[in-house]
């Protein structure tokens, strides 16, 4: 077995011992009280403002809740000789790392579900593009989560993981609109504009492309376009068998 069951519990009850879904849960509500206060102020389009200005609040307080999590779970981790223990024992390190992402990505799974239901209870919101959205924000937090788990295996400290994790998933998210804004030549004047062309069209290679997923609009009109089942999951197995592949190299340079 690839994977150990009692280190996935360990994550498991590590994340119930830090109440993070707790936590989690009531900045969520706040959210969504907060979309209903200011969605009082908006004179057309009330309900649909007040669904995409939630989805985007909850989508947002999941994916800073999981980088902070993973970041001190692993320097608490390292403090406390606990992969010491583990790398000591027959786990050894690629099972100790697939375990503990596949921990990360059930509680990013069971994040996502917290926010569909939010979603459902706050505005009644029942179309079936909700799963698709849902679906979409998973691959979107998991493969964020999965990056949190390489930039803690690689640094020391939590506070720069958790900095860098977050800059990462803000360019994953502005990558379309910064490609969008250089092919419209509005970046022209500047100088060693093609340079920077050339440099974002590299950087949307190796980074993945968050603005396709979990598009607000999609809840809005419901209705999907632009994005398939097979980018979605083919995105998802190329990034997260990549940053794996990084965490499982970096882990095996580290001496424990």
């Amino acid at each position: 077995m690839p994977f150990s069951l009692p280190l996935i519990r360990y994550v498991l009850v590590a994340a119930f011992r830090d109440r993070l879904l707790l936590a989690m849960f009531g900045l969520m509500l706040l959210a969504a009280v907060m979309s209903v206060l200011i969605t009082g102020a908006v004179i057309m389009d009330q309900t649909q403002f007040a669904i995409a200005s939630l989805a985007s609040s909850i989508r947002l307080v999941t994916v800073i809740g999981m980088v902070v999590f993973i970041s001190f779970f692993q320097r608490r981790a390292h403090d406390y000789r606990e992969i010491d223990y583990l790398l000591a024992t027959p786990l050894g390190r690629y099972r100790y790392l697939i375990s503990v992402a596949t921990g990360f990505i059930i509680i990013a799974f069971l994040s996502v579900v917290v926010m569909m239901l939010i979603l459902m209870g706050v505005h009644r919101y029942f179309s079936p593009v909700l799963i698709y959205w849902g679906g979409s924000a998973f691959i979107e937090v998991s493969l964020t989560a999965t990056f949190a788990l390489f930039m803690a295996t690689r640094l020391r400290s939590a506070t720069v993981c958790t900095l860098i994790t977050l800059a990462f998933y803000s360019m994953a998210r502005l990558m379309g609109a910064v490609l969008g804004a250089l092919d419209a030549g509005m970046a022209n004047d500047m100088k060693f504009a093609k340079f920077y062309h050339l440099a974002m069209e590299f950087f949307a290679i190796i980074i993945p492309r968050f603005d396709l997923l979990a598009q607000s609009q999609w809840l809005i009109y419901e209705k999907v376009e632009g994005v398939t089942c097979a980018l979605l999951l083919g995105q998802w197995t190329v990034f997260t068998a990549l940053f794996l592949a990084c965490a499982a190299f970096d882990l095996r340079r580290n001496q424990f």
